[in-house]
C-alpha cells in the first residue's frame, strides 16, 4: 500500500515521479494503525519535494540502454523578500525503447508548488502535478507463436507489432492537486489538515486473441502458423 504525503494512492500507476520525491518513509508499528485498516507490515509513504526559501536551480541529463533519454529541470526560491512565500517548478521528459521491437515509452511530468510560512507556527502548501505517459508494449510480446504443434524459434525481441504501432500508443494522463496546512500550538501539539484530488484517464490500444483451442489441450496460443 502506497501513500503520498500521508494520503493513500489507490489505483494509480506510477503516481509520483522520482524527480518529485524528497524521501520515502516506511511506516510500521502502532503509528501505522492511525491510517486505518492496512497490512500488518505497515505502509510506504512518499514525501514530495517542497519549495525552498533560498534560490536553487538544477538541470540533469541521463542516457542509458535502448535509447533511454531522461531530462529533469528543477527551480526553486523565494517569491518575497522575507522568504515567507516560495515556489518550486519541476519538469521531466523521459523516453526509452525496450529489448522488444517497437515497444517503448515517452513520458512527461510537471510539478508546481507554493509554500507560505509567515511565522514559525503556521505553514501552507499547494501542489499541482500533471503526468502524460505514452507507451507501446509490443502487443503481448510474452506470447510465442506456434508452427504446427511446436513453438516457433524466434529471437527474444520478436513481436507481432509493427512500426505503425508507435503512432497509436497507449496513454495515461493524470492531474493531481494537493493541499495542506499546519498550525503548531506549541512544541507538543499541532493541527494538520491535508487533501489531494486526482483523476486518472487511460486510453488502451492493442490487439489480442484469447480464444480456446481444443487442439492444444486448452492452451491459448494467439498466433498459429501452419506448414504449407
Amino acid at each position: 500500500m502506497t501513500f503520498r504525503n500521508g494520503l493513500q494512492l489507490e489505483g494509480v500507476i506510477g503516481a509520483t515521479d522520482s524527480a518529485f520525491t524528497d524521501r520515502i518513509e516506511e511506516v510500521k508499528g502502532p503509528g501505522s494503525m492511525l491510517y486505518g485498516r492496512i497490512e500488518p507490515g505497515g505502509f510506504v509513504n512518499v514525501v514530495t519535494r517542497k519549495p525552498l526559501p533560498v534560490a536553487a536551480y538544477s538541470l540533469q541529463q541521463q542516457f542509458g540502454s535502448y535509447g533511454m533519454f531522461r531530462t529533469t529541470a528543477d527551480a526553486t526560491g523565494p517569491l518575497t523578500s522575507d522568504g515567507s512565500l516560495s515556489y518550486r517548478l519541476i519538469g521531466v521528459n523521459d523516453m526509452a525503447n525496450t529489448w522488444v521491437d517497437y515497444a517503448g515509452h515517452e513520458n512527461q511530468a510537471h510539478d508546481g508548488s507554493i509554500n507560505y510560512r509567515p511565522n514559525d507556527r503556521f505553514e501552507l502548501n499547494l501542489n499541482v502535478e500533471y503526468y502524460d505517459k505514452q507507451f507501446t508494449d509490443g502487443n503481448f510480446f510474452g506470447s510465442v507463436p506456434f508452427i504446427g504443434a511446436d513453438p516457433a524459434k524466434l529471437p527474444r525481441n520478436f513481436t507481432v507489432s509493427g512500426p505503425s504501432d508507435r503512432d497509436i500508443p497507449q496513454e495515461i494522463t493524470l492531474p493531481l492537486i494537493g493541499f495542506d496546512w499546519t498550525y503548531k500550538f506549541n512544541d507538543s501539539w499541532k493541527i494538520n489538515h491535508r487533501f489531494h484530488y486526482m483523476n486518472q484517464n487511460e486510453i488502451q490500444t492493442g490487439v489480442g486473441n484469447w480464444g480456446f483451442d481444443e487442439s492444444t489441450g486448452g492452451h491459448h496460443p494467439w498466433l498459429r502458423l501452419q506448414h504449407p
